[in-house]
């Protein structure tokens, strides 16, 4: 049997603009969620015979129809993604990416190595190589 997954979620204009109110909304659905220390939000855990697709739908609708947002993001594989109901997508999850993490991974594709140079989040600040090799791909040497 697989295990849960566990997301933790800010939330940004619930519907009702109640956080507790939407993790009892989401237990009502099957989904454990409990109200983390900071105020807006929500541990999450996805039932295995979930699918992610109910699950999206799930969190969905807990978003204020025109304004809500919600900021998921995965322990188990370290993926983010963002739901916001403004803007021209409206209730689409589109996956955050971080930035040293695309530029490990083009770093390893030009390089034709099978793993990035070095997995850390400030990598490119690791050695100068490794500076001169991103400025050379044209990426910025220091994060934002």
């Amino acid at each position: 049997m697989t295990q849960s997954k566990i997301y933790v979620g800010e939330f940004n204009r619930p519907h009702g603009d109640n956080i507790r109110h939407c993790a009892r909304r989401l237990e009502r659905r099957g989904i454990p969620a409990s109200v983390l220390p900071h105020k807006t939000s929500l541990r999450i855990e996805r039932p295995p015979e979930m699918g992610w697709m109910d699950f999206k739908q799930a969190i969905r609708g807990q978003l204020n129809p025109r304004i809500g947002s919600v900021l998921l993001h995965s322990q188990s594989s370290g993926n983010s993604y963002l739901c916001r109901n403004r803007g021209n997508r409206p209730g689409r999850f589109e996956r955050v990416y971080h930035h040293s993490a695309r530029v490990a991974m083009r770093l390893a594709r030009a390089t034709s190595q099978s793993k990035p140079a070095c997995e850390s989040v400030d990598f490119c600040l690791a050695s100068r190589q490794r500076d001169a090799e991103c400025e050379f791909l044209g990426f910025r040497t220091r994060l934002c």
